[in-house]
């Protein structure tokens, strides 16, 4: 596992919030962005997915940003 220097990659905008969730304090890089690795392990991670609710953060995942008074409709042909 690789311990990432947090000051090379910038947070997303989950950051401040899962930061106070990772307990181990390792991080992972994802394109330019520093994310958790793990935040309770997992086991526990796991557990969660099947039997509760999770939060995932995919703010690396971001190629496209489209903005501009017409992006709803652009992206929802069917908005009114």
């Amino acid at each position: 596992m690789k311990i990432v220097d947090q000051s090379v990659f910038g947070p997303t905008p989950l950051g401040a919030r899962t930061a106070r969730l990772n307990h181990a304090n390792k991080w992972h890089a994802w394109s330019r962005y520093h994310i958790p690795d793990a935040y309770e392990g997992l086991t526990a991670e796991l557990r969660a997915l099947h039997e509760r609710v999770i939060l995932e953060d995919k703010s690396p995942m971001n190629w496209f940003s489209i903005s501009g008074p017409d992006a709803r409709r652009f992206l929802d042909p069917d908005y009114q």
